[in-house]
């Protein structure tokens, strides 16, 4: 599976690059400059298309990131919700033998 995503990645890359140096030349200038945020942006199609290639790469790396910080809190709850369910089935056999312990020392008093 990391191989195959590895693979893909690579792929993506090479498509990015390619269209960033295939869009250049003055043919593919935009007309007129746009703004983000309050800064202008100028230059070619192949600028803007690195740019959306950037904003979406840092938005797959948070909702990866997310999804990672999502998976590790539901695992460890189950990690906790078993530690308890251990501990319950722990204390109910201290409290078996501790019984067993009181009848045995009892058995022995009275004999």
């Amino acid at each position: 599976m990391a191989v195959l995503g590895l693979l893909l990645l690579a792929v993506a890359g090479a498509v990015a690059l390619v269209g960033v140096l295939g869009n250049s030349g003055t043919d593919h200038l935009l007309p007129n400059g746009f703004a983000i945020l309050g800064y202008h942006v100028h230059g070619s199609s192949g600028r803007l298309f690195l740019y959306g290639a950037a904003v979406g790469a840092v938005a797959m790396l948070g909702l990866n990131m997310l999804l990672a910080g999502l998976g590790r809190g539901f695992s460890s709850r189950r990690q906790l919700r078993q530690s308890r369910r251990a501990q319950k089935g722990l204390q109910k056999e201290r409290d078996q033998l501790g019984d067993e312990l009181r009848q045995e020392r009892g058995r022995s008093d009275q004999g």
